[in-house]
């Protein structure tokens, strides 16, 4: 077992912090989805393995944003209520489908995965961040975060301060909410430039993960797949391009075979108004009762769960085959494997992606030529590593930072960057600030910093949510203004100011497990 690789498999969970003075509105059902299909799954998955005494660990990095919203106990009420409400919906159906037995199993399914999830839920307190924790102490899980509100970070590289301000700041909030300080940092996007390097060797962060461009183009050039260290000192492991296609790749990966879950045939856009209620139309519930059957066909046969389980089975079974193929040729050069993906695409986007990573990490345990390891094993396991300096990249479209920084986004850069004009200035500004002052300059940081997350970018990017995208980038840009202005002013906030002011905090608690004082010292 002494010789086995090391695979790395990483799951990068994020979410934009969603919370709405009106519950259960689209944004959040997001992240409602995103728990009852993803996250209790992986953490029921993991603990599952961990009983069975299964052998290996992985790597999860939860972002500030996400971490936030799963230790807010709002948002676990409103998740709870939502459960019960699709369990309604869903048992509302059997009539429905009584003239259509094949869709029966599938209806089953969802009664049972649901009441799952809610036992789940209230057996773990409501809290998912607390078995995550107790994973991590039992080595079966590293836990690490990322930049505060997962900023894409060369977007800020002429502004002073700001990717370390996003970096120092999303890891002093996940030690807060976790008590986890982490030795690594995931870079949002793999999104690097110099800036970002200097931020995070500034952090002591000490590893993390690009994307093999970034180390294939580095200089010198590197071998295929081998870790290398910046000139600053932190170590860069790459993630697997052609391993990760076999999974993300949207026409060849796996979830893209005939047997699994349909993502885009849901009930919430199916079901007329009436028999959608407490649910407005247009909203996907995550109840989807077809597979996939053939890509770009309306037609869609209904789902078959036992199937759909089986061809789970076989392709982890082939993706171990592939993956210790993959580490005998390249034995000589590269000691390891990093497979890296986004979390929600096991469960959520791929319903049976924690069954597909359950056989997968149980392979591995038998596997005579590969274990599953962490990030932080994996570097202090590597080999002497080549200095070198990375290229700047991202992972995604191109590999460059096109989604993030292309022409559809470049217009909104000019007011994020005159924003942290502002912001910075009045953290800057030395006077006897009354309190109103004071919270007023904290709140515009928090502003500011979700004013930068990646996501609203993306989304313009790519054409979906650009409604919301604009909403909040409109929002966020004129509250971090407004507050600014009050911060930096030598007068009492108007009625009117402290209105909106209170308005503000109360419609988020994002970084608010952090003092005004830490967050204005990251921007200084």
């Amino acid at each position: 077992m002494a010789s086995r690789r090391q695979l790395a498999l990483v799951l990068h969970a994020h979410l934009p912090y969603v919370l709405d003075p009106t519950p259960w509105s689209p944004a959040e059902g997001w992240l409602h989805e995103a728990i009852w299909e993803c996250y209790l799954p992986l953490v029921e998955m993991l603990e599952g393995l961990d009983r069975d005494d299964v052998g290996g660990s992985i790597t999860i990095s939860i972002s500030p944003p996400l971490a936030s919203m799963l230790a807010d106990p709002r948002l676990g009420r409103r998740f709870e209520g939502r459960l019960s409400a699709l369990i309604d919906l869903n048992d509302a159906q059997r009539q429905r489908i009584a003239s259509q037995p094949r869709f029966d199993e599938v209806n089953r399914l969802y009664g049972r995965r649901l009441r799952e999830a809610k036992d789940s839920w209230q057996r773990h307190d409501a809290d998912l961040l607390g078995p995550l924790r107790r994973l991590h102490e039992r080595g079966r899980v590293e836990l690490m975060t990322t930049a505060a509100s997962h900023a894409y970070l060369p977007g800020l590289s002429p502004l002073k301060n700001a990717a370390a301000a996003q970096l120092r700041v999303g890891r002093q909030s996940f030690a807060a909410l976790t008590g986890v300080d982490c030795g690594g940092l995931w870079v949002p996007e793999c999104g690097y430039d110099d800036t970002v390097d200097a931020a995070l060797s500034t952090m002591g962060c000490r590893y993390t993960v690009l994307d093999d461009h970034a180390v294939r183009f580095a200089e010198p050039r590197q071998a295929p797949g081998s870790a290398i260290v910046s000139h600053r000192g932190v170590v860069i492991l790459p993630r697997d391009r052609e391993i990760s296609h076999l999974v993300w790749d949207p026409r060849r990966g796996y979830p893209g075979h005939p047997s699994y879950r349909e993502f885009y045939r849901d009930l919430g856009l199916e079901l007329p108004a009436a028999q959608l209620a407490p649910f407005t139309p247009a909203t996907l519930t995550g109840l989807k009762y077809h597979r996939i059957t053939a890509k770009n066909q309306q037609h869609k046969e209904p789902y078959e769960p036992e199937s759909a389980h089986a061809r789970a089975r076989r392709d982890a079974a082939d993706f171990l085959n592939r993956l210790e193929a993959s580490a005998e040729r390249r034995r000589a050069t590269a000691p390891f494997i990093v497979a890296a993906f986004d979390a929600e695409l096991f469960g959520h986007w791929w319903f049976e992606g924690p069954q597909f990573l359950d056989h997968l990490l149980r392979g591995l345990h038998r596997s005579q030529t590969l274990e599953a390891t962490t990030l932080g094993d994996t570097v202090a396991r590597c080999p002497e590593v080549a200095t070198a300096e990375p290229t700047p990249s991202s992972w995604g479209r191109g590999g460059f930072g096109a989604a993030w920084v292309g022409p559809k986004t470049a217009w909104l850069w000019r007011h994020i960057h005159h924003a942290h004009h502002q912001v910075r200035a009045a953290v800057q500004r030395v006077s006897n600030e009354s309190v109103t002052c004071a919270l007023a300059r904290d709140q515009a940081v928090r502003e500011l910093l979700q004013l930068q997350a990646s996501d609203w970018p993306f989304m313009l990017d790519t054409g979906q949510g650009t409604a919301v995208a604009t909403q909040r980038l409109s929002e966020h840009y004129r509250r971090a203004m407004d507050l600014a202005a009050v911060a930096a002013g030598d007068r009492d906030a108007t009625e009117a100011e402290q209105h909106r002011l209170a308005a503000a905090q109360r419609q988020a608690g994002f970084l608010h497990e952090l003092s005004g004082d830490a967050l204005c010292a990251a921007l200084a």
